[in-house]
């Protein structure tokens, strides 16, 4: 029997899969707030309606981001390269989000440009790409 020879996961990887894994949980904890704020808004009053089922629609995407993040977790620190593409196509939308942002004057930012743009170099590494079959 020969010896089975297994990737070894750069600790970059490592790193940015514990970090969405976080970022998953985040999105599940407030997801789950904002359903139950939404559903104990009171029924009766102007707007109280609208904005308890506002509440709980957006807790709801929270969680579908948080189910979708802790997902691809798992595949960065399984090596999979779905996950690895997913990454990539994550920070180029992180990029341009963070674009429009400072378009539309709501803060700075450079710090998200900057993080992006370190993931998709860091990402787009030889032994990196290596570790997910690319």
């Amino acid at each position: 029997m020969g010896k089975m020879s297994q990737k070894t996961r750069p600790i970059g990887v490592t790193i940015l899969a514990a970090l969405q894994a976080i970022g998953g949980l985040l999105f599940l904890l407030g997801g789950a707030g904002m359903m139950m704020v939404g559903s104990l808004m009171p029924m009766e009053g102007f707007a109280m309606p609208f904005l308890g089922a506002l509440a709980g629609a957006v807790g709801g995407i929270f969680l579908i981001l948080g189910i979708i993040s802790l997902v691809i977790a798992i595949g960065l620190f399984t090596g999979k390269g779905w996950a690895w593409l997913c990454s990539l196509i994550f920070a180029v939308i992180g990029i341009i989000l963070a674009f429009l942002q400072a378009i539309g004057s709501l803060g700075s930012a450079i710090l998200p440009i900057v993080i992006y743009l370190i993931i998709i170099y860091y990402l787009t590494r030889s032994h990196v790409k290596s570790f997910f079959g690319k």
